[in-house]
């Protein structure tokens, strides 16, 4: 199954070396100061909640089609993998001011931060050429909006869907200058660390000579090389910084990592402990329930999916892969009625969730076989789609769901050429 990607740390842990990188520069600020955010753990889980869990419907205003324009634009740009106009999207002085709020650099530190922006918005530039795709979307949904300093800002809650159909919900802090609106923070909420805060932590790692300094381009090569699954040599650089005193949420970062690394080298044993560990941290991360949730399932674990399923729709509501893991996990424990509930809810959500139709395919009675088909019709591509099903099914030793799809096809067409190329190699319907 496709789970969650963790391509947001290229980001996060992007700005970590650059931010140290670009100190020493100094020139006059000309961008306008961003409204400060006093915000309690309890104010933002409430503000989250309301977004995500609750989920209510507004009327879009202007502004708010602006904003929408603004991620639009960015999504384009991030699919393109155009890391120079990616950067044009956002007020890196802006995200600079945010990280002296946050008290992280001392005030005449960034005396220049015009220059510094600049020098951040160039390496940025550099690091998405090889990364932008990594953090693309196909589509997006504003779900809450809350405007700061009368309408000139605004705090953005939004749901991102990416070209295989996993979710992401994000925090974007916006500007609006000379009728254009920019980024100037973001936060991965599964990860609960705001891009500024990250920028900040390599801004004061350099200025105090932080020990774990040098650290961070190790770090970060680690992570790049998740990106083009290269998982063994990410899981011996990130073992190789077992010990540096990282603060906590990097550490929490690298194991977070870690975990990740040994679940796709088929070692789930390993990877539990390292998100154990992680949690262990105190850093609230609300991805490791995620990952404890896919960890568990490939354990044949599913009681413990479920209960770190519970812990994460607390937290963030839920998503369409969530919704996966769910699903399944309620299968093999054959509450049929339960898996079918998480798997539609997922595919309401997401039509062309394929690993998500498949398990639908596998725990629905063949007497509601109208209902599978319905759903299958619904995705672009149908051809393509039943043979990722059908092919995912085989390699998992699925017999149920492959005739689910052949069957399928056959009410349209008895001659499809997906009905023709597989039905003599299917096992016997069961």
């Amino acid at each position: 199954m496709k789970h969650k990607t963790l391509a947001p740390l290229l980001v996060i842990v992007a700005l970590l070396p650059l931010g140290g990188a670009a100190l020493g520069t100094y020139l006059w600020f000309r961008s306008p100061e961003p409204t400060v955010m006093d915000e309690t753990p309890d104010q933002k889980e409430s503000a989250v909640r309301e977004a995500f869990v609750e989920r209510p419907d507004a009327a879009v205003d202007d502004a708010e089609r602006g904003i929408n324009l603004l991620l639009e634009s960015l999504g384009k740009a991030l699919s393109r993998g155009d890391g120079k106009q990616a950067v044009q999207h956002y007020d890196y002085e802006m995200m600079l001011a945010v990280t002296e709020q946050q008290g992280l650099v001392p005030d005449k530190f960034l005396r220049r931060r015009s220059e510094m922006a600049r020098r951040l918005r160039d390496d940025q530039a550099k690091q998405l050429e090889q990364t932008a795709k990594l953090l693309a979307w196909e589509e997006h949904r504003i779900v809450r909006l809350k405007y700061l300093k009368g309408r000139q800002e605004a705090v953005v809650y939004a749901r991102h869907i990416d070209a295989d159909g996993i979710v992401t919900k994000t925090r974007w802090w916006v500007v609006e200058q000379r009728g254009k609106w920019l980024v100037y923070d973001s936060e991965d909420l599964s990860l609960n660390l705001r891009t500024s805060t990250a920028a900040g932590m390599g801004l004061s790692a350099a200025h105090e000579g932080a020990t774990w300094g040098p650290s961070l381009k190790p770090l970060f090569e680690a992570i790049q090389s998740t990106a083009t699954e290269d998982f063994q040599g990410a899981q011996a650089k990130l073992s190789s910084l077992e010990g540096v005193a990282f603060p906590p949420q990097l550490e929490a970062l690298r194991l977070l990592m870690l975990g990740s690394c040994w679940l796709a080298l088929e070692k789930p044993d390993e990877a539990l402990v390292a998100y154990d560990r992680a949690g262990a941290l105190g850093v609230d991360m609300p991805i490791l329930h995620y990952q404890r949730m896919v960890v568990t399932n490939v354990k044949g674990q599913y009681d413990k999916t479920l209960a770190a399923g519970q812990l994460y729709l607390e937290a963030l509501g839920p998503d369409a892969d969530v919704d996966l893991e769910l699903g399944f996990a309620h299968g093999e424990l054959g509450a049929l009625a339960e898996a079918e509930k998480h798997l539609t809810r997922c595919l309401d959500d997401v039509p062309k969730q394929l690993d998500c139709l498949r398990h639908l395919g596998r725990f629905l009675p063949t007497s509601r076989e109208r209902e599978f088909r319905a759903r299958l019709f619904k995705v672009d591509d149908v051809a393509a789609a039943a043979r990722t099903i059908i092919e995912a099914a085989l390699e998992a030793e699925d017999k149920k769901s492959p005739w689910m799809v052949i069957r399928a096809l056959e009410s349209q067409d008895p001659k499809h050429p997906v009905v023709v190329e597989y039905s003599a190699k299917l096992p016997p319907a069961p």
